[in-house]
C-alpha cells in the first residue's frame, strides 16, 4: 500500500511540474471525450428515440461516432509524442538515479491513470452539460419537438471511457516500449539530440497518391445520386488514406527531389525552405494532416447541412406538393396480395375527400386529379429508356411519369391536342426530345414544356433526374403500365389516381 502511495504522489508530481505540457494535453483529451459523449448522447439517449425519425439520426450519429473512434486515436497519439519526447530527459535521470526500468513504466502507468480519470472527469462533465444544447438544436435544425427532461446516458458514458482509455493504454505501451530500447545515456542526451531525416518511402508515396487520385475520381465522376451514396464513404476514406500519406512520405520525397536539383537548392531561399520542412516533416506530418482532414470535414459538413436544411422544403414539396393528398392503386399487375381498385373507385376517393372537408367547416382553395404511372428506367442514349434492370449501373437512371393529355389540360387549363403516338415532353434537365422510347413503346415529341404541374415522385425518385411525358388517352397509359409491369413484376409501379387539395386559411387552421 505505501509502495502505491508514492507511485501515486510521485507521478502527481511530475505532472505538476510539467503542467505546461500536460495542461494542453488535457484540454486535447478533455474536449475529445466531451465530443466523443455528445455524439454517442445522440446515438443512444431514450430522449432520442422519442423523436420522429430517430432511426435516421441515430445512423448518422453512428456514423459521428466512428469518425470520432477514429480521428481521437491519431489527435491522442500525436499530442502523446510531443510531451513524452520532452520528458524523456526526466525519464533517464530517474534510470541513473536508482529507478529500474519496470519502476519507470510502473510510475508511467500511474501517471497514465492520473491523466485519464481527470480528462474523463473534465471531458464527461462538459460533455453531459452540453448534451442537452447539442439535443435542442438538432431538434431545431430537423423541426422536431424534444421531450421535456434531462438526462445522461450510461451507454454513451461507457463508449467514452472506452475509446479514451483504448487509446491512453497504446501511448503508455509506446512510452514505456520507447524507454525500454533506450539506454539511460540516450535519455538524458536526447533532448539535445536533433531531428533525423526521414527516409524516403516510395512504395507508400505512391499508395497515397493512388489513393487520393482514387478518392477525388469517384468524387469528380461520379453522377447518379444512388451511386454517389454507396461511394461517398469509400471516396473518403480512401482520401483520408492518402492524405496521411500524401503528408508522411510524398511531402518527404518531393522535398528530397528538390534538394538533388543542386541549381534549385543552393541558394538562400530554397536551401533554407526545403530543408527545414525535411527535418521537421517526421514529427509534424501527422498533425499536418489531421489539421487538413479535419478542417475539410468541417467543411463539408457545414456546407452538406445548409444544403439540406436550405433545400428541404423544395424535397418535401416535389413528393407531397398538396396539403391534402389521397393516392389510389388503380392497377397493379403481378402482385398476387393486391386487390386493385374497381372501376369508379377514384370518384368515391373524390366524394369521401370533399364530404370530409364540408363537415369539418373547411373552403377548398384548390384541388387537383390526374391519373400517373411513375417507374425508374436506364437511359442508354438520349431519349431512349430501357426498364432492363442489369444496365442500370452502367446508363444514368431517370425517374420516368406518364399522365394523359385530359389531365394535364384540367391541371393547367390549356387545350393541347395530341394524335395517338404523340406526346408532351418534359425534362428536369431542360433537355428537348424529338423522339422517346421506352422499352417496345416509341413515341413522337410534339412539344417540349419548359414546366409541368406534377410533382409527385416517390423518395428515390425525388434524387433522380425527372423525365415526364403527357400521353394522348388512358388506353396509352395503361400499354404503358403493362410494358413496365411486364419487366418490373412484383416490383413494378402501379396506375395511380391521385387526388391533391388545398385548403383555405392560416396554417393553424390547416393543421
Amino acid at each position: 500500500m505505501r509502495r502505491i502511495f508514492f507511485y501515486l504522489k510521485m507521478a502527481g508530481g511530475n505532472i505538476l511540474r510539467n503542467r505546461r505540457f500536460y495542461l494542453p494535453y488535457l484540454l486535447c483529451c478533455a474536449g475529445t471525450a466531451a465530443m466523443s459523449y455528445i455524439v454517442g448522447y445522440l446515438c443512444m439517449d431514450r430522449m432520442v428515440d422519442e423523436m420522429p425519425g430517430a432511426d435516421y439520426v441515430r445512423t448518422f450519429m453512428w456514423l459521428g461516432v466512428y469518425v470520432m473512434i477514429f480521428f481521437s486515436f491519431f489527435i491522442i497519439r500525436f499530442a502523446n509524442s510531443f510531451i513524452i519526447k520532452r520528458r524523456r530527459r526526466e525519464l533517464g535521470l530517474y534510470n541513473i538515479l536508482g529507478l529500474q526500468k519496470g519502476n519507470i513504466a510502473v510510475l508511467m502507468a500511474f501517471e497514465t491513470a492520473i491523466l485519464l480519470i481527470v480528462s474523463l472527469i473534465f471531458g464527461l462533465g462538459i460533455g453531459i452539460l452540453f448534451s442537452k444544447l447539442a439535443l435542442l438544436i438538432l431538434a431545431q435544425v430537423l423541426s422536431f419537438g424534444v421531450p421535456m427532461g434531462f438526462s445522461i446516458s450510461g451507454g454513451a458514458i461507457v463508449l467514452t471511457a472506452g475509446m479514451l482509455a483504448a487509446d491512453y493504454l497504446f501511448c503508455l505501451v509506446s512510452n514505456i516500449w520507447g524507454v525500454a530500447k533506450s539506454s539511460p545515456v540516450e535519455l538524458l542526451h536526447s533532448s539535445n539530440e536533433g531531428e533525423r531525416e526521414p527516409k524516403s518511402r516510395w512504395l507508400l508515396a505512391i499508395f497515397g497518391i493512388l489513393c487520393l487520385g482514387g478518392g477525388y475520381t469517384i468524387a469528380v465522376t461520379t453522377q447518379n445520386p444512388l451511386d454517389a451514396l454507396l461511394l461517398f464513404f469509400i471516396a473518403v476514406i480512401l482520401v483520408i488514406i492518402g492524405t496521411y500519406c500524401l503528408f508522411t512520405a510524398v511531402s518527404v520525397a518531393v522535398l528530397k527531389l528538390l534538394r538533388k536539383k543542386k541549381s534549385f537548392y543552393y541558394k538562400p531561399g530554397p536551401f533554407t525552405a526545403v530543408s527545414g520542412p525535411l527535418f521537421r516533416m517526421k514529427q509534424n506530418a501527422v498533425g499536418m494532416a489531421n489539421i487538413c482532414i479535419l478542417a475539410t470535414m468541417v467543411l463539408v459538413t457545414i456546407s452538406t447541412t445548409v444544403s439540406l436544411y436550405t433545400g428541404i422544403g423544395d424535397v418535401v414539396y416535389t413528393q407531397y406538393p398538396y396539403e391534402i393528398q389521397a393516392e389510389l392503386a388503380l392497377n397493379n399487375y403481378f402482385d398476387d396480395s393486391f386487390h386493385p381498385a374497381a372501376e369508379g373507385d377514384d370518384r368515391l376517393v373524390y366524394d369521401a375527400a370533399h364530404n370530409a372537408l364540408v363537415e369539418g367547416g373547411y373552403e377548398i382553395e384548390k384541388e387537383d386529379q390526374f391519373h400517373s404511372v411513375t417507374f425508374t428506367v436506364a437511359e442508354t442514349a438520349k431519349g431512349v429508356y430501357t426498364c432492363d434492370r442489369s444496365v442500370g449501373g452502367d446508363f444514368y437512371l431517370t425517374a420516368m411519369g406518364f399522365t394523359t393529355l385530359e389531365d394535364y389540360n384540367a391541371l393547367t387549363g390549356e387545350n393541347k391536342t395530341l394524335a395517338p403516338g404523340e406526346v408532351l415532353s418534359y425534362a428536369s434537365t431542360g433537355q428537348t426530345y424529338t423522339d422517346v422510347t421506352v422499352d417496345s413503346l416509341s413515341f413522337t415529341v410534339k412539344e417540349n414544356l419548359s414546366d409541368f404541374p406534377i410533382s409527385t415522385w416517390d423518395a428515390t425518385e425525388v434524387m433522380l433526374n425527372a423525365h415526364f411525358l403527357v400521353v394522348d388517352s388512358m388506353d396509352t397509359l395503361e400499354q404503358v403500365f403493362e410494358m413496365q409491369a411486364e419487366t418490373y413484376a412484383n416490383g413494378s409501379s402501379p396506375l395511380r389516381y391521385t387526388l391533391g387539395i388545398e385548403v383555405a386559411g392560416d396554417a393553424e387552421e390547416r393543421t
